[in-house]
């Protein structure tokens, strides 16, 4: 039988060319898949955190500033002012809040809640701007790393997620929680809750009530959109909120949520930024001096900004309220005073140059410069009336309608002061004004100011003299003294009203300020002896060592002045005034103690004859001091010394006590505004009445307990008694004192 041929043939059936653009088409798509995900992969990997950053976290921590009673006084910081605070010194009501507001499943979790995954698929596949939902861990991991970024993107999640995870694996949740807490925005600069709490509560972290703390952490969500002080309604709404969760997780009952909602705000407000604390001047001056510490003792292995330091300063946070308080007191009145007497006499009517002088150195004059306005455009700009802000003792900040060129007058007029006090025996600094306003006048007139000192400087001429030459006791013709210059010529000075009183001894001439008597030393001892005197007592500046010299000619600051005056009562031993005590770094180790830097300047007995001295200025009845006996009834020992420039632009009064050691000098910027008579531009009127108030307060604080003893003289020391020539009937400033009541012992022993 044949094979039928045809049915050994195969049939070429041709296939669908779909199915060969399936395979295709698949493929490519796994292709470009793969490739887009190993590209993100590789970007998200690429910009993560190194690993090594991310297993050992930092963040920057101002420095601290504390002072000598324990007060925190202020902080330094770059951008975030942020002090670092274990979980256990922050209020439970926080971490609960925290919990039920922002991460309910926190303790279940390993760094991502399983259910956050689709919400954000969902919100993805709807075209819906993406939520939150991101865990503790994710936000911390946020606030951490710079690379993680903040933007609203799929990019952004996985890498929070990515850190997150490690993050979970290298800490507790413990120590996730109070990193979180540390690192988070809640208030301009205030970063971290303890400096949140500070700004806005006025209270540390650990002492947040319920309310308090849903608020801080209602602040999460959005630190400008819910700030209290801005929007406060919108802010309760928010706290309110964060009440309402914790009810919903049991964190609190609803009736414990219902009362705590009925509360206000209740906010506290500390206000922020360097002017409106206490102490701004001697802040600004600590920062000057740990910038120095570090560079020069420490080697510069710490960062002042971010290394979180604490600073340990000698100011006593109550003195330096009263020596506050005291120049406001005072000055409130002396400037009324003055521009009382500033009327129809106004210096820069006549000298130009002074308002001119005034005007260019004004921030807005330095704008109009740098914007290249004419000559002519500026007078325009200074004399039309715009909006402003005016600052004033009598009225604090004010706004008003006035043209910058009243506005730079009324600066021009404003008598400004330096303040500083300190305990002789150590150099600690108590209490330091370095100005009338920081936040108007930054020029700090305690360290970086020097002035005319006037008849401040007249003990020191007086210390070079008694003892190996003099007593005070022994007696000198009050009469013109001419001293022969290097160029020939003679230098002859006056006593203030040109007086001659005839005879007297050395302690009347100190006590009465008498120029003819100054001048007399030191033609005897010579500028050279007098220069090296004051040198070995702490004056750093720079003296022109002449004659006229003896009369304060020269200019110090307050600082130099009051270091150099605590040498007398430190029985002739010169300790350097200083701020900080010690600075740790943010773990508690000391990096730097101070040492005190002591040298001898005079003998003891010297030193001692010389507070004998400063007492007659205060005790004699013609002493240019005798009012804070007649006016200002202390009873107290107490030695001082004031001082009055020749046209009165300066006024000074040192004080000295047996433990604390004090200087005030007043005056105007321009020494050409001024009083126009001594009556009120002396010391004893400008500088005194300061010293006055502060010392009254001082003493009356029972916590600071500061005694009132007498000054003990050194052994062997030799007590004087210098019977004065005449009771004559005081002054006009002293018009409330009894001459019939001078004791027959000086010193009152």
């Amino acid at each position: 039988m044949k094979k039928d041929k045809s049915s050994k043939k195969k049939t070429n059936t041709p296939r669908p060319r779909w199915r060969k653009y399936l395979r295709w088409g698949i493929f490519g798509t796994i292709v470009i898949l793969t490739l887009f995900i190993a590209i993100f992969t590789f970007s998200v990997v690429n910009n993560l955190p190194p690993m090594n950053d991310i297993e050992n976290p930092q963040i920057d921590l101002s420095t601290q500033i504390y002072t000598a009673d324990g007060k925190k006084l202020g902080s330094i910081f770059n951008k975030e002012d942020r002090e670092f605070v274990p979980l256990d010194k922050i209020s439970h009501w926080v971490q609960d809040a925290l919990i039920a507001t922002e991460d309910v499943r926190f303790y279940d979790h390993s760094g991502i809640d399983p259910k956050t995954p689709f919400t954000i698929i969902k919100d993805i596949l709807v075209h819906q701007r993406l939520r939150g939902g991101s865990s503790i861990s994710q936000q911390l991991a946020r606030n951490l790393y710079n690379q993680v970024g903040k933007d609203n993107s799929i990019t952004r999640k996985v890498k929070e997620a990515i850190v997150a995870v490690v993050l979970e694996s290298r800490f507790t949740k413990e120590e996730i929680m109070q990193a979180y807490l540390n690192t988070t925005s809640y208030y301009g600069n205030s970063y971290g809750i303890e400096m949140g709490s500070q700004t806005l509560f006025n209270k540390a972290a650990l002492d947040l009530e319920l309310h308090e703390a849903a608020m801080m952490v209602g602040l999460l969500k959005g630190p400008s959109y819910y700030n209290p002080r801005r929007n406060p309604k919108r802010a309760l709404n928010r706290r309110n909120t964060v009440i309402n969760q914790m009810a919903k997780y049991g964190k609190i009952s609803q009736e414990a949520a219902d009362s705590t909602k009925k509360i206000g705000i209740g906010l506290r407000f500390r206000a922020g930024g360097n002017s409106r604390k206490i102490a701004p001047y001697f802040r600004d001056q600590v920062k000057r001096d740990v910038k120095d510490i570090l560079k020069k003792k420490v080697g510069g292995e710490y960062d002042l900004f971010t290394d979180g330091l604490k600073v340990y300063t000698t100011l006593d946070s109550r003195m330096q309220h009263y020596a506050e308080k005291a120049v406001k007191e005072h000055l409130t009145s002396l400037q009324k005073t003055f521009e009382k007497t500033l009327k129809g006499k106004e210096p820069w009517k006549k000298q130009k140059r002074i308002l001119q002088n005034a005007i260019k150195q004004s921030d807005r004059y330095r704008g109009a410069k740098k914007a290249r306005l004419s000559r002519k455009k500026i007078d325009q700009l200074f004399a039309k009336k715009v909006a402003m802000r005016i600052w004033s003792w009598e009225n604090g900040l004010q706004d008003t309608v006035m043209s910058p060129r009243d506005s730079v007058i009324h600066y021009l007029k404003q008598l400004q002061v330096g303040f500083m006090s300190m305990d002789p025996h150590s150099g600690e600094i108590k209490a330091w004004v370095g100005g009338i306003n920081h936040n108007m006048f930054k020029y700090d007139h305690v360290k970086q100011g020097k002035r005319q000192v006037g008849s401040t400087f007249k003990p020191f001429v007086y210390s070079t003299a008694m003892g190996s030459r003099h007593t005070p006791c022994d007696q000198v013709l009050d009469v013109p003294v001419s001293i022969k210059l290097p160029d020939g010529k003679y230098w002859t000075p006056r006593n203030s009203g040109g007086k001659d009183d005839g005879l007297i001894t050395y302690y009347e001439g100190l006590a009465r300020s008498k120029n003819q008597v100054t001048a007399y030393l030191m033609k005897e001892v010579g500028p050279k002896v007098v220069c090296e005197r004051v040198k070995s007592m702490g004056i750093h500046s720079k003296l022109d060592c002449v004659p006229s010299l003896c009369l304060g000619t020269t200019d110090l600051s307050v600082f130099e002045m009051v270091g150099a005056y605590s040498t007398f009562a430190n029985d002739g031993r010169h300790i350097e005034p200083y701020l900080i005590k010690r600075i740790e770094d943010k773990n508690g180790q000391v990096i730097y103690n101070h040492v005190p830097e002591i040298s001898e300047a005079m003998d003891a007995q010297t030193a001692f004859t010389m507070i004998r001295m400063l007492q007659g200025v205060v005790d004699h009845l013609r002493g240019t001091a005798h009012r804070l006996r007649a006016r200002y009834k202390f009873k107290n020992q107490i030695g001082g010394k004031t001082g009055t420039t020749q046209n009165n632009s300066d006024g000074w009064f040192m004080g000295v006590t047996p433990d604390l050691v004090s200087g005030v000098w007043v005056g105007c910027d321009d020494r050409r505004v001024r009083f126009r008579s001594t009556r009120y531009g002396q010391g004893a009127n400008m500088a005194l009445p300061i010293w006055a108030i502060y010392m009254k307060y001082v003493y009356a604080d029972g916590d600071i307990s500061l005694p009132q003893t007498p000054f003990t003289p050194p052994e062997g020391y030799q007590e004087w008694i210098c019977k004065p020539k005449s009771l004559n009937k005081p002054p006009f400033w002293d018009s409330e004192g009894d001459p019939d009541k001078l004791p027959e012992d000086p010193w009152g022993e």
